[in-house]
């Protein structure tokens, strides 16, 4: 195939079939390669912004959506999505303060653009809702709030998105609509994985142990994937201070064997709908396990043995991370910041 395909599409047949194999680094090396090669190719340019974003950097693909929006137009800006690379770009700035003000604005572009030509609007309005849930201002919420509100009265709200609405309703303080919201799915997607899951952590959080047992009980019938059910025996084990049997239940699950997990390796443009199964690496399950133990180290109250313990772990954690994702080293220092460890 590297002999008879084009260059284009060699790039992107290796693209993928590196990220198949777990290798992101070349398969980001591939890519960055061909735009080496061919600068204003739109659809390597389009792809590797889509892998940087599904890959948790932001930052990378920042600066490829802006050359997409500003491309001068030639023959291949015809291929330039400008809607949906508004919408890219958008959840690239929008965790970024300086940047949310411009997020919300390209989505709000979207909106009207869509509005004058009477097309549908509702994708724009989810990603503008869903960005605003994330900012800790009761305003905003309650935006976002409104937003699905006016989708769900529309019939255009889906199960993730009622999700959404019952989560900004218990962080806004409206329990009553939260539990209708919850009753709702719960009739709905009682059978579903991850909501199933997203109920069990509900009831940790509001302190209903025994309904939580029963409910993981249930959702172990569905089977859910290894790593869920390790992240929920957890919390519902540190909900009850077993704080020892946590640490020691997620240093386990990184050390054992991996699971298969899947994952989309390609934007709609060029495999609609593709997944695979890729392999679970060490270094996978334990950012799993510094994210969740970063959460509940937060929820002890003040200084104790134990939180010490766990923010240890974290740092150890860490230290065996970056030898194979060097980038984290700064969010690495952030935390040891965050804990007056910086010595």
């Amino acid at each position: 195939a590297k002999k008879t395909l084009p260059p284009e599409t060699r790039a992107l047949t290796l693209a993928v079939a590196y990220e198949v194999i777990g290798r992101r680094d070349l398969s980001e090396e591939t890519l960055r390669s061909e735009i080496s090669r061919d600068p204003k190719n739109i659809r390597i340019t389009q792809r590797l912004s889509a892998f940087y974003l599904r890959t948790n950097q932001p930052q990378k693909a920042e600066p490829l959506l802006r050359q997409l929006l500003t491309a001068k137009p030639d023959a291949q800006t015809a291929k330039v999505n400008i809607p949906q690379t508004r919408r890219s770009l958008a959840i690239a700035i929008a965790n970024r303060s300086d940047q949310f003000t411009e997020a919300v604005s390209l989505l709000d572009a979207n909106i009207g653009e869509a509005t004058r030509k009477n097309t549908p609007t509702a994708v724009d309005e989810l990603i503008k809702a869903r960005l605003l849930s994330t900012k800790p201002q009761t305003e905003f919420r309650q935006q976002a709030a409104q937003i699905l509100e006016t989708l769900r009265d529309n019939n255009q709200l889906g199960s993730q998105d009622l999700l959404l609405l019952a989560q900004v309703y218990e962080a806004i303080g409206d329990q009553q609509k939260a539990d209708g919201c919850w009753e709702t799915l719960l009739e709905s997607e009682g059978a579903n994985v991850g909501f199933m899951a997203a109920h069990v952590r509900r009831l940790i959080e509001r302190g209903e142990r025994e309904l939580a047992k029963q409910a993981l009980a249930d959702l172990r019938d569905l089977k859910p994937n290894r790593s869920t059910l390790v992240e929920l025996k957890a919390r519902l084990a540190f909900s009850e201070k077993r704080y020892d049997h946590v640490i020691a239940m997620l240093q386990d699950y990184v050390e054992t064997g991996p699971d298969r997990v899947s994952q989309p390796i390609a934007d709609s443009n060029d495999l609609p709908g593709s997944s695979v199964s890729i392999l679970e690496t060490r270094s996978t399950r334990g950012m799993q396990v510094i994210q969740l133990m970063e959460t509940l180290l937060g929820k002890f109250d003040g200084s104790s043995e134990h939180r010490g313990l766990m923010s240890e772990e974290i740092e150890s954690r860490y230290r065996e991370v970056i030898i194979e994702k060097p980038e984290l080293a700064l969010t690495f220092s952030s935390f040891l910041g965050r804990e007056k460890r910086l010595d």
